[in-house]
């Protein structure tokens, strides 16, 4: 929590304030103001109240929290479900997802990826291991004339090397495919990258000057790969270009790619180029814990939120796989349906906090959550819980 720069203070402990946060999340209250909402002592009890705190309180905690030390939280946090590994740390997604904001003040505008539409809003930017869908890091940034492709993507990748010391390759759309992007990664970072191609004219009749003989079959596909050495405005030296010809509606049409990736297959690289839509994925699951849900048009607040929720989505991830089986497929809103939402008693009892289950669950929720703390028992994880009067949790199903 020191993360947080938050000295320590009288009332509500900065611990207690981030369970609520993050709790609220879980259970799918998008905005602080539903707080007034819950009713669920449980969920009180579990951050260390008898009841939630105030909305006015939460408002003033996030205010506190500047954007250095909400990224410095997401780090450290990041860093220990590496340790955990939730995280296979090769190959990462980068991209951009614009909040609309539909206010009276005025913010600067951007284009909305999915509504064709220039609307105001907040940038925010998200690292996603690509392998296991779960996010490394975010950022959020006012949409500006500054923020360019390689202001954007150079120091979150630095960071994301910090959290993930084996990563090799990034994969991103075509806004990041600009030559000093990728001379830096190519130069500096030594980097793989993947990334389409910007469809201008004279790229275009580049892939087209592509003898037909030296196209192949795309297997598992009607379409047609080759491939050609080419070379980008500031970027030293070639890099591979990756062609695809397809027929849409009886035209011929093609598709670009370019990596500096000259050891893993074409149809690899096309693959983990089809894999980036695993971010698009996540963006949607994401939705459930309020990622579109603005605690104000403030930075450092949105940044503070964003750096709990993505902690709070990991910290899913972890309850996922420890539960196995088909848990570990679920979305975020999923998990909280099958698992969550089901009211139980939960009372002190001697040296545990005892949550009882009656009659109202289904028997995988049970196997699950059984599953789950039979695992936190023999990884000595399951810990006296400070802020429970250092009790541990049992569950009880009948």
């Amino acid at each position: 929590m020191c993360n947080l720069g938050i000295e320590k203070q009288k009332g509500i402990a900065t611990l207690q304030n981030v369970l609520s946060l993050v709790f609220l999340a879980v259970i799918g209250k998008k905005r602080v103001i539903k707080v007034e909402k819950v009713k669920d002592r449980g969920i009180a009890v579990l951050a260390g109240f008898s009841k939630l705190p105030s909305k006015s309180n939460l408002y003033g905690f996030l205010d506190k929290i500047s954007v250095a030390r909400a990224e410095k939280f997401e780090i450290a946090c990041a860093k220990a479900f590496e340790k955990e590994g939730i995280f296979k740390g090769r190959t990462v997604n980068l991209d951009g997802h614009l909040i609309s904001y539909f206010g009276d003040l005025k913010i600067v505008k951007d284009k909305h990826p999915t509504r064709n539409a220039i609307m105001r809003g907040i940038k925010a930017f998200i690292i996603q291991d690509q392998d296991t869908g779960n996010p490394v890091f975010g950022r959020v940034e006012y949409p500006r004339e500054g923020l360019k492709p390689a202001t954007v993507a150079v120091p979150m990748l630095e960071i994301a090397r910090n959290i993930l010391p084996d990563l090799e390759k990034v994969v991103f759309d075509k806004w990041f495919s600009v030559g000093s992007l990728l001379e830096y990664l190519d130069k500096k970072m030594n980097l793989k990258y993947v990334t389409l191609i910007k469809l201008y004219d004279n790229r275009i009749e580049e892939m087209k000057s592509i003898p037909k003989e030296e196209f192949g079959p795309l297997v598992g596909t009607d379409r047609l790969i080759a491939f050609k050495d080419t070379t980008l405005r500031n970027f030293s030296g070639s890099m591979k270009l990756i062609v695809v010809c397809f027929l849409e509606d009886g035209v011929e049409k093609y598709h670009g790619y370019l990596t500096n990736d000259y050891e893993s297959s074409e149809v690899q690289i096309l693959n983990e180029k089809s894999w980036r839509w695993r971010i698009e994925n996540f963006f949607k699951d994401f939705d459930f814990l309020g990622l579109d849900a603005l605690p104000s048009i403030e930075l450092n607040k949105i940044a503070a939120m964003i750096a709990l929720k993505l902690f709070a989505f990991n910290l899913m991830a972890c309850l996922k796989r420890d539960m196995e089986g088909e848990f570990e497929k679920l979305t975020v809103e999923s998990l909280f349906e099958e698992v969550i939402a089901f009211p139980a008693l939960v009372k002190a009892k001697g040296d545990r906090i005892v949550v009882t289950f009656y009659g109202n669950y289904k028997e995988k929720h049970r196997v699950a959550v059984e599953t789950l703390l039979r695992i936190l028992d023999e990884s000595g994880r399951n810990l006296p819980v400070s802020w429970l009067g250092n009790r541990k949790i049992a569950v009880r199903f009948k």
